[in-house]
């Protein structure tokens, strides 16, 4: 009797140990709520920060500031132009925010598709990915992903309302302080900002490098 509740012990003892490790593990992540962990349920964020592509981000990560050395698509005229995107993309790119860095006109839009100007990529809330214009109601709305998708000297802005995200080119200059830049390296940035993934489809700018930003 005395070999068998020693046993039970054992194995109870092993058990216990093993749930710890995984609550610790699981509880590893970002929290949901704060910046770069998940939106909540509702769409919602902890206070200060807005939910865009599922993803906590502060507000201030769009802040208007000079960008240093960000590669526009369209040519090198003009510093001010009329919002849209410049150039037709090419297709068969990679999948949303997967460009290594090196920016493509267009939009990456799921697995093996491009959205090309006068389209933007649709994500739905089950990584579905469609090209279309507009995007229906509910869907995130990328018409461009960074600089080179827009007028020579404007940007690429993601705003966030009523949890869904719209992303398309300032008509000129930088983003306004309540929207996102979007971006492929930091030089796409404002000055002194961090273009990072943050688990999210498209990379962006923000103002603290919270760890795989580029």
């Amino acid at each position: 009797m005395f070999r068998l509740d020693s046993r039970v012990a054992s194995i109870a003892l092993i058990l216990m140990l093993g749930a710890i490790s995984v609550a610790v593990g699981c509880s590893s992540g970002k929290p949901a709520g704060t910046e770069g962990g998940a939106c909540y349920g509702n769409g919602s964020c902890n206070s200060g920060l807005i939910c865009l592509s599922h993803v906590c981000v502060s507000p201030g990560d769009g802040a208007a500031g000079s960008s240093a050395g960000g590669s526009a698509g369209g040519g090198t005229g003009g510093g001010s132009g009329t919002t849209g995107a410049a150039g037709a993309g090419a297709t068969g790119g990679t999948g949303g925010g997967s460009d290594g860095g090196a920016p493509v006109v267009g939009v990456p839009c799921g697995p093996s598709s491009v959205c090309n100007s006068g389209s933007a990529c649709c994500l739905g809330p089950l990584n579905t990915a469609t090209c279309e214009m507009p995007c229906a109601t509910g869907l995130d709305s990328y018409a461009c992903d960074g600089p080179e998708d827009c007028n020579a000297g404007s940007s690429c802005c993601a705003s966030a309302s009523s949890g869904t995200v719209n992303a398309a080119c300032s008509a000129s200059g930088a983003c306004s302080a309540s929207d996102t830049t979007l971006c492929h390296t930091s030089q796409d940035c404002p000055l002194g900002m961090f273009c990072c993934n943050l688990n999210s489809p498209f990379w962006r700018c923000v103002s603290q490098n919270i760890g795989g930003c580029r």
